[in-house]
């Protein structure tokens, strides 16, 4: 695998126009002054992360997507895109740098190639290897070369809109054959004593410990796996998982792997038809990651959160008492409150595992009564029942 250098550190509207004349002289330039570069392809859809825009809490560090390509002549090169491309750590502390950093695991080691654009708006490039126990966890071990788009400015002009960054892979970080798994996106928007300050992580929230992992890709054959199913369902059911593997090749053994908040894993098989497709059946009882592996690739992950659903009614019993009872769906652990809807505070409490419950008053106050169910340790979505009336 051959990496071929990219234009870096340009800086100022002259360095702007000699990049379009040398690189791109039909490229036409956007009003923000930068020159408008295509990023270099992913080579199978399956590779790409895709990230939420606004889960990272400012613009230029916000990714939206990446992926890894070796369109460039086979070169590997890592690709991050932000919403906003004016490469700015927005803060005022003039030690501030922003940071881009795409990481994989490869051999039981996490390495990563880097972005960092410093208060003088000046982009370098590098690699090493991620140690999160570290106060700064980015073990640098070398510099290699990239490109922005758009361009870094002196002062920075405003962005015409998402920026682009393509970060080479040195040969010396992956070759050919290398598998590397569980990608995933880090972006900061300052680098101090104190470590990191993050923004967003992609796919995930907006720190490392919060990171899905993203698919993976084995380096010179450009094959990936897809995965989909719904972000969402309602009180727990069997869902359709399916996805592509790419080439495509009919009879491909494909496991896909569910994984619940309390780490309970278990695994369904599916297999591909001539397309290169799969689909399988998966009951889904509480919230759940979902992966799909095919000739040693993973799938991004892919997260179905689960709402429950609660159901009361009111039963008044012979000895003048009043009973609440009902179902809560799906069968969790959780609590359940008795609330009067004109109420703060609820009137009682109980634990509950098998989805059933009841609550039993000598005088419950006359008015309308729900109750609220809280699934444990986030296992599903709490919900709250419609109200029935007690006279």
């Amino acid at each position: 695998m051959r990496v071929g250098g990219q234009i870096g550190g340009l800086l100022g509207l002259a360095s702007v126009a000699l990049v379009a004349l040398a690189t791109l002289a039909a490229a036409a330039v956007p009003a923000g002054g930068g020159v408008a570069l295509v990023p270099p392809e992913p080579c199978s859809p399956g590779v790409v992360i895709t990230d939420p825009t606004g889960d990272g809490h400012h613009d230029p560090t916000d990714v939206t997507a990446a992926w890894l390509s070796e369109e460039n002549a086979g070169n590997l090169q890592a690709v991050i895109q932000v919403a906003l491309g004016n490469w700015d750590a927005e803060h005022d502390e003039p030690e501030i740098a922003a940071g881009y950093v795409f990481l994989f695991s490869k051999g039981g080691t996490t390495k990563f190639v880097r972005l960092s654009v410093d208060e003088f708006f000046d982009p370098t490039y590098d690699y090493g290897t991620y140690d999160p126990a570290l106060t700064n966890p980015f073990v640098h071990e070398g510099d290699t070369t990239g490109s922005i788009d758009p361009l870094a400015q002196i002062p920075p002009l405003p962005a015409p809109g998402p920026g682009t960054a393509v970060i080479d892979v040195p040969s010396s970080v992956a070759v050919d054959g290398d598998v590397l798994k569980n990608n995933f996106v880090l972006t900061y928007d300052g680098l101090l004593d104190a470590g990191p300050t993050w923004v967003d992580v992609a796919p995930g929230g907006d720190l490392p410990n919060e990171a899905q992992p993203g698919p993976s890709f084995t380096v010179g054959s450009c094959t990936g796996v897809t995965v989909a199913a719904p972000a969402s369902i309602k009180g727990g059911k069997t869902v359709t998982v399916s996805g592509s593997v790419d080439p495509a090749a009919e009879g491909i053994d494909v496991t896909i792997t569910r994984t619940t908040v309390p780490g309970v894993v278990a695994e369904t098989m599916a297999t591909t038809d001539v397309n290169g497709d799969y689909s399988a059946l998966v009951p889904v009882r509480e919230t759940t990651f979902v992966k799909a592996t095919a000739n040693g690739i993973d799938s991004t992950t892919r997260k179905i959160t689960v709402r429950s659903t609660v159901t009361i009614r009111a039963v008044r019993l012979r000895n003048g008492k009043t009973r609440i009872q009902g179902v809560a769906r799906p069968k969790l652990p959780g609590r359940i409150q008795l609330i009067k809807t004109t109420a703060f505070v609820p009137a009682a409490s109980k634990t509950i595992a098998g989805g059933s419950f009841r609550f039993t008053a000598r005088k419950l106050k006359p008015g309308r009564w729900q109750v609220i169910y809280t699934p444990r340790a986030g296992r599903a979505v709490r919900s709250i029942s419609p109200a029935v009336r007690v006279r």
